[in-house]
């Protein structure tokens, strides 16, 4: 089950049924805040028809020989069913003062519902969340949230999966006083850490074949320049296809000057910065101390960015990479702001988040 929480408040905004809701007026009422966190995973498992559980039609249609242990099945497949269809409609009830505290209730009950309809219907399954925008999710949601997700993991043992994606290991987002109570939940990751970096050689030229295709053929030898100096990056290597005829005069290994040329354009230098924003500051410095050979970065943040496929190590020293970025730090002395926090909506003004 995909979600991503930032798209997930923007629409709660818009909904003024939900927002008096999942906008807690206390700011002590810790399961008010985690409202918005239950009432999304409810969402999106009432929105896949597939977890909906049905009986094979050879067992549901069995009727002159069924046995007694068949119809308790059959009857207890029904009570599952009003679970999944009231799921959604028991957590968003707006005259309920004790939503808040049952959201939680209402979202293991939900998830036993399908995982019990299933074992019924002999088609045994495991759920899986696919947390998108972790960040945003992790700085919204309070302490309780994470340790009732862990709590349902340990109810439900392997049956209950979360995959979540990060800009940073999770034990690196977490402050020290944070991580006392949200160990349990981060441990959970820790021995299964995968980096996701940019397009691999294949990918790339499939993804130049797509654009390609609704637009005109391109120079092999152009393309396969800002395949190296765009370093993969996908918003990289998007906006600098548009340029190819810009590099026709470049030789074939002039990498460090087909950087140039691209980083020239608008767009190409836009999609330099907003790479460069979507990392901490601490990060941004880092690449800005490398490439201007101001000494060695942080090891830790050095070992981060080089799983981020910024920096490389060439044997006796750190380099920036891809060219296009490197060729962006040396036209702009002034390190661009990295990501700040994002307050949630749902989230009343002064709320310090713990």
């Amino acid at each position: 089950m995909a979600a991503s929480f930032r798209s997930y408040l923007a629409d709660l905004t818009k909904s003024d049924e939900l927002i008096e809701i999942a906008k807690p007026t206390d700011p002590r009422d810790i399961a008010a805040l985690a409202w918005p966190g239950f009432e999304l995973f409810i969402h999106r498992l009432r929105n896949h028809p597939q977890l909906y559980p049905m009986l094979p039609d050879s067992m549901r249609d069995s009727v002159t020989d069924q046995s007694s242990e068949l119809r308790g099945r059959i009857q207890r497949m029904k009570t599952i069913h009003e679970i999944f269809d009231l799921a959604h409609e028991n957590v968003t009830r707006e005259q309920d003062p004790l939503i808040g505290h049952l959201a939680l209730r209402h979202l293991e009950n939900l998830i036993e519902a399908i995982l019990e309809g299933h074992d019924l219907a002999k088609s045994r399954l495991r759920l899986v969340f696919f947390i998108d925008e972790f960040d945003y999710l992790l700085a919204a949601m309070p302490n309780y949230f994470f340790v009732a997700l862990r709590g349902i993991r340990d109810r439900f043992k392997y049956r209950v999966t979360y995959v979540t994606f990060t800009r940073n290991m999770l034990p690196d987002l977490v402050s020290a006083q944070r991580m006392k109570v949200l160990e349990p939940f981060i441990e959970l990751f820790n021995d299964k850490l995968v980096w996701l970096g940019p397009y691999s050689d294949p990918d790339a030229w499939q993804m130049i074949d797509r654009i390609e295709k609704r637009t005109v053929r391109r120079e092999d030898k152009a393309l396969g320049l800002c395949i190296v100096v765009t370093g993969k990056f996908a918003g990289l290597l998007r906006a600098s296809i548009e340029h190819t005829e810009d590099l026709k005069s470049i030789a074939r290994d002039d990498y460090w000057g087909a950087a140039q040329v691209l980083y020239e354009k608008e767009n190409v230098a836009m999609e330099c910065e907003i790479l460069l924003r979507n990392l901490t500051d601490d990060e941004i410095n880092a690449l800005y101390t490398v490439a201007c050979n101001q000494g060695e970065p942080n090891p830790k943040i050095a070992r981060e960015l080089e799983h981020k496929s910024l920096l490389a190590w060439n044997g006796s020293r750190y380099t920036v990479q891809p060219y296009l970025l490197a060729v962006f730090i040396a036209n702009n002395s002034q390190p661009p702001k990295g990501r700040e926090p994002v307050r949630p909506s749902t989230l009343p003004e002064g709320h310090a988040m713990r």
